[in-house]
Protein backbone atom coordinates (compact mmCIF):
# COMPACT_ATOMS: atom_id res chain seq x y z
CA UNK A 1 0.00 0.00 0.00
CA UNK A 2 1.40 3.59 -1.06
CA UNK A 3 2.46 6.07 2.00
CA UNK A 4 -0.17 8.72 1.73
CA UNK A 5 2.22 10.80 4.01
CA UNK A 6 4.01 14.22 2.87
CA UNK A 7 7.49 12.79 2.26
CA UNK A 8 8.82 16.10 2.66
CA UNK A 9 7.18 16.93 5.86
CA UNK A 10 8.21 13.52 7.06
CA UNK A 11 11.75 13.59 6.01
CA UNK A 12 12.14 17.23 7.29
CA UNK A 13 10.60 15.78 10.74
CA UNK A 14 13.15 12.72 10.79
CA UNK A 15 16.14 15.35 10.02
CA UNK A 16 14.13 17.46 12.81
CA UNK A 17 14.28 14.48 15.20
CA UNK A 18 18.64 13.85 15.23
CA UNK A 19 18.77 17.90 15.83
CA UNK A 20 16.73 20.88 16.87
CA UNK A 21 14.16 21.77 14.78
CA UNK A 22 15.27 25.20 15.21
CA UNK A 23 19.26 24.13 14.23
CA UNK A 24 17.85 22.66 11.46
CA UNK A 25 16.24 25.86 9.54
CA UNK A 26 18.86 28.03 10.89
CA UNK A 27 20.76 25.82 8.37
CA UNK A 28 18.76 25.83 5.65
CA UNK A 29 18.07 29.75 6.03
CA UNK A 30 21.97 30.24 5.85
CA UNK A 31 22.33 28.03 3.04
CA UNK A 32 19.36 29.68 1.19
CA UNK A 33 21.06 32.74 1.81
CA UNK A 34 24.39 31.96 1.14
CA UNK A 35 23.30 30.85 -2.14
CA UNK A 36 21.31 34.28 -2.94
CA UNK A 37 24.68 36.31 -2.43
CA UNK A 38 26.50 34.50 -4.78
CA UNK A 39 23.73 34.83 -7.15
CA UNK A 40 23.40 38.12 -7.21
CA UNK A 41 27.54 37.97 -7.95
CA UNK A 42 26.76 36.06 -10.71
CA UNK A 43 23.49 36.84 -12.54
CA UNK A 44 23.69 40.43 -13.92
CA UNK A 45 22.16 43.05 -11.88
CA UNK A 46 19.31 43.99 -14.42
CA UNK A 47 17.87 40.56 -13.54
CA UNK A 48 18.19 41.18 -9.82
CA UNK A 49 14.45 42.67 -9.02
CA UNK A 50 13.19 39.95 -11.48
CA UNK A 51 13.83 36.77 -9.84
CA UNK A 52 14.20 34.97 -6.44
CA UNK A 53 15.30 32.49 -5.13
CA UNK A 54 12.71 29.46 -3.58
CA UNK A 55 14.52 26.63 -2.38
CA UNK A 56 16.94 23.80 -2.67
CA UNK A 57 15.33 20.02 -2.91
CA UNK A 58 16.65 17.23 -3.75
CA UNK A 59 20.27 18.61 -4.95
CA UNK A 60 17.90 21.26 -7.54
CA UNK A 61 18.00 24.75 -6.40
CA UNK A 62 14.72 26.29 -7.69
CA UNK A 63 14.27 29.63 -8.78
CA UNK A 64 11.43 31.72 -9.54
CA UNK A 65 11.25 34.07 -12.34
CA UNK A 66 8.94 37.58 -12.87
CA UNK A 67 7.74 35.77 -16.60
CA UNK A 68 8.46 34.15 -19.60
CA UNK A 69 11.18 36.92 -20.53
CA UNK A 70 12.86 37.00 -17.06
CA UNK A 71 13.20 32.74 -17.21
CA UNK A 72 14.86 33.01 -21.03
CA UNK A 73 17.28 35.10 -19.57
CA UNK A 74 17.71 33.31 -16.03
CA UNK A 75 18.29 29.93 -18.13
CA UNK A 76 21.21 31.88 -19.88
CA UNK A 77 22.43 31.90 -16.68
CA UNK A 78 21.79 29.01 -15.27
CA UNK A 79 24.95 26.98 -16.29
CA UNK A 80 27.38 29.54 -14.96
CA UNK A 81 25.17 29.65 -11.60
CA UNK A 82 25.49 25.90 -11.28
CA UNK A 83 29.28 25.55 -11.55
CA UNK A 84 29.72 28.67 -9.25
CA UNK A 85 27.46 27.47 -6.58
CA UNK A 86 28.78 23.86 -6.79
CA UNK A 87 32.80 24.86 -6.30
CA UNK A 88 31.47 27.26 -3.58
CA UNK A 89 28.70 26.03 -1.73
CA UNK A 90 26.89 23.13 -2.74
CA UNK A 91 29.05 20.58 -4.87
CA UNK A 92 25.97 18.07 -4.12
CA UNK A 93 24.08 20.44 -6.79
CA UNK A 94 23.26 18.74 -9.99
CA UNK A 95 20.40 21.09 -11.17
CA UNK A 96 18.72 24.45 -11.35
CA UNK A 97 15.30 24.54 -12.21
CA UNK A 98 13.33 28.11 -12.83
CA UNK A 99 9.48 28.48 -12.73
CA UNK A 100 7.36 31.55 -13.45
CA UNK A 101 5.85 33.29 -10.41
CA UNK A 102 3.97 36.54 -11.39
CA UNK A 103 3.80 37.98 -8.22
CA UNK A 104 7.31 38.39 -8.44
CA UNK A 105 6.30 41.05 -11.39
CA UNK A 106 4.69 43.69 -8.53
CA UNK A 107 7.78 43.06 -6.08
CA UNK A 108 9.92 44.50 -8.43
CA UNK A 109 7.84 47.65 -10.04
CA UNK A 110 7.42 48.71 -6.26
CA UNK A 111 11.32 48.34 -6.32
CA UNK A 112 12.22 49.46 -9.29
CA UNK A 113 9.42 52.62 -9.11
CA UNK A 114 11.33 53.35 -4.95
CA UNK A 115 14.48 53.67 -6.84
CA UNK A 116 13.62 56.05 -9.29
CA UNK A 117 11.72 58.28 -6.88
Amino acid sequence: MRDHQPQLVQSFLEKAQKKSILQYIYQRSTILNEVRLLAYKVIPESLHPWYNIANIHQNTLILNAANANYLMCLHYEKINLLKTLQKKILPSLKFIHIKIDPAITIEATKTTQDHHD
